[in-house]
């Protein structure tokens, strides 16, 4: 049976005794400001260093799982003082994909999941045993508080820009029917003791439709970039559709981008931009430092790695 199903009818039994410290927020802010700051405006500006954080348990390339299950301890589903580092680590994770993606929308589902081993009410002092669902329910309506919060204030910070869905929670209860012999800490219960957040970022259609715009601005037909004696891309000058540098608009000046597209090795080239089936990446480069850098459309293993590991010259195939 679904949480859903049976709220109705114990809703009463969901909902936070009204004696709770409400300090708890107070707490949870503190820790989501202290994250939120390392991606504001003076991160941007070279005021703060990247967070170091393991990578977020990937679920494909647009999406990221987090994991607040070390957040709760057992019989708690609010935030305590002494749960900051795991809920930091979890929004160093979530800032730094959001940094990637600031114009994206995103859809975010919460999946709380508890076991059938009895649980109490470790949130207040007479610690009453709560019913199944609840625990889960609880714990995912604090995962959402946090993780609302943290969004609010880089969009505060104008870090990010897009929009936010919040799908309905699914809210879990394990199968293993509770056994005392066995033990609450044995792994047939706690494999359903999780709380996580699944984030899927997807790209907004006008980002999309901006994309193509600023591609056609480029001449229709490009340059060899060589890496050595290989052709490693093409490139592209902006302005009048000129595949001249002498007739690109500005960009002897600096004041217009270049657009470089790799190729697939071992390819035949006619040179056209939009050519299918050709082109692995493409990258929008200031032209100032292309010209400072590149001579005779010869690139070097080091300077293919400053393009390829800039995200900001990204713009797709």
């Amino acid at each position: 049976m679904k949480a859903m199903k049976i709220w109705d009818i114990i809703k009463e039994d969901f909902e936070k005794p009204s004696n709770l410290d409400e300090g708890w927020k107070n707490n949870a802010m503190a820790a989501v400001l202290a994250v939120s700051g390392l991606f504001g405006k003076a991160h941007a500006a070279g005021g703060h260093e990247t967070p170091r954080v393991n990578a977020p348990q990937s679920l494909n390339k647009d999406s990221i799982r987090l994991n607040l299950s070390n957040v709760f301890t057992s019989g708690k589903y609010l935030f305590h003082s002494e749960d900051k580092d795991a809920l930091e680590s979890e929004l160093k994770k979530f800032g730094l994909q959001i940094q990637k993606n600031p114009n994206t929308n995103i859809i975010i589902q919460i999946v709380s999941s508890e076991s059938q081993v009895p649980n109490y009410d470790n949130e207040t002092a007479n610690h009453i045993k709560l019913g199944p669902w609840i625990l889960a329910q609880r714990r995912a309506e604090t995962a959402k508080f946090l993780i609302s919060q943290f969004i609010e204030d880089l969009k505060k910070k104008s870090v990010f820009n897009g929009s936010v869905n919040f799908t309905n929670p699914d809210v879990k209860i394990g199968t293993a029917k509770w056994n005392p012999e066995i033990g609450k800490d044995n792994s047939v219960y706690t494999k359903d003791q999780y709380v996580q957040i699944n984030i899927k970022f997807v790209p907004d259609d006008n980002a999309k439709k901006d994309t193509a715009v600023n591609f056609s601005a480029y001449a229709d037909r490009g340059e060899v970039v060589h890496l050595g004696d290989q052709t490693w891309a093409m490139i592209f000058y902006p302005s009048r559709k000129t595949n001249s540098a002498d007739n690109a608009g500005n960009l002897n000046t600096g004041q217009e981008n270049v657009l470089l597209k790799t190729v697939k090795p071992n390819t035949a080239l006619t040179g056209v931009k939009d050519e299918k089936g050709v082109y692995l990446g493409s990258y929008v480069i200031p032209s100032q430092w292309w010209n400072k850098n590149v001579s005779s459309n010869t690139l070097t293993p080091e300077l293919i790695k400053v393009i390829t590991g800039t995200p900001e010259w990204r713009q797709g195939n």
